[in-house]
């Protein structure tokens, strides 16, 4: 299938997606995955460009997807709030743009013939000063209880502004901490939720919870993953 791609992280192997507008690029089939769901944010930088992240969560086989789907999204959209989870660590707001957005969030279940479904968030960033260009991104890379490529994963946030830096080029330590007490705080929400986070395979058509979560102190690039 060819198409074409925004910027975009995704924390599953292989990806084939480019961060391009303007290439054409081939793309492999969604895998079938037994009550796993993939979900992606799509939003914006200050300038236009789009970009999107892009996960897996995974229901309990006994719930419906629509329930799954209620459960899990109040808890993804503490991660991109100002506030994040009620303060105690602050979420994608607290470091992007204030004209940056995110838009929407799509769910597509990788089991059976249900349809994507399409939300909107309408979120805005929460943070004054000059953002930074629009291909960079703090990563966040999650683990899992197992070894191997297709057992940890990784997503960047997009538009930063450069007031989140100090003059070395590092990070804040005060909004590293913030953001990362806040990917801590919403991988034990969805587990309590009953809608884990997971890393999927689309080589194996697997997938396993993620436990952990870490951000490198320096600001990266959203950049092609291909195979």
């Amino acid at each position: 299938m060819t198409t074409w791609c925004m910027p975009i992280s995704i924390d599953t192997d292989p990806c084939t997606h480019e961060q391009c507008l303007t290439h054409s690029i081939n793309v492999t089939a969604l895998p079938v995955i037994a009550d796993v769901i993939r979900f992606a944010v799509r939003g914006h930088c200050v300038n236009g460009q789009p970009w999107v992240n892009v996960q897996h969560f995974k229901k309990d086989p006994a719930n419906a997807t629509a329930a799954a789907i209620a459960a899990f999204e109040p808890e993804i959209t503490k991660r991109y709030t100002l506030l994040g989870y009620g303060g105690a660590g602050r979420g994608w707001g607290n470091m992007a743009a204030l004209a940056a957005g995110v838009d929407t969030i799509t769910y597509t279940p990788l089991y059976g013939s249900l349809a994507s479904v399409v939300h909107n968030l309408s979120i805005a960033g929460g943070t004054g000063g000059d953002a930074l260009p629009s291909d960079t991104a703090w990563c966040v890379s999650f683990q899992s209880s197992q070894r191997g490529a297709s057992k940890r994963g990784r997503i960047y946030f997009a538009s930063p502004v450069e007031d989140a830096c100090d003059s070395t080029g590092h990070i804040l330590a005060a909004k590293l901490a913030f953001h990362l007490a806040n990917e801590a705080l919403l991988i034990a929400g969805c587990n309590t939720a009953g809608v884990p986070l997971h890393i999927a395979s689309y080589k194996y058509a697997s997938s396993v919870p993620i436990i952990s979560a870490s951000i490198d102190n320096v600001f990266d690039r959203q950049r092609r993953r291909a195979r």
